[in-house]
């Protein structure tokens, strides 16, 4: 009677399903990882690059009004705000 010895194709299917469950476990990793992450990047970088219109600063300057009291430059113009109007004694009454 002769010994038959058996077949290794049993271990290779073995072998070939545990390398196709590890290709599609990287596979949809992948696609998680794409879906998710990479388009909060994107925002990220959105959030942090510079606007395209540089903001303006004005100088520090003081403009001195009538009443003694004094204004500082303001808006996109730089102008100078409005001096507090001041009633006169005769305006009251």
């Amino acid at each position: 009677m002769e010994h038959q010895i058996p077949k290794p194709h049993h271990f290779i299917s073995r072998r070939v399903w545990l390398l196709i469950i590890i290709f599609i476990a990287t596979a949809l990793f992948s696609l998680f990882y794409a879906s998710i992450y990479l388009p909060l990047s994107s925002k990220v970088d959105k959030l942090t690059h510079t606007p395209s219109v540089t903001p303006k600063a004005c100088t520090e300057e003081a403009k001195i009004c009538p009443d003694g009291s004094s204004v500082m430059r303001t808006g996109p113009e730089c102008e100078f705000t409005q001096c507090p109007t001041t009633l006169k004694k005769e305006e009251i009454d």
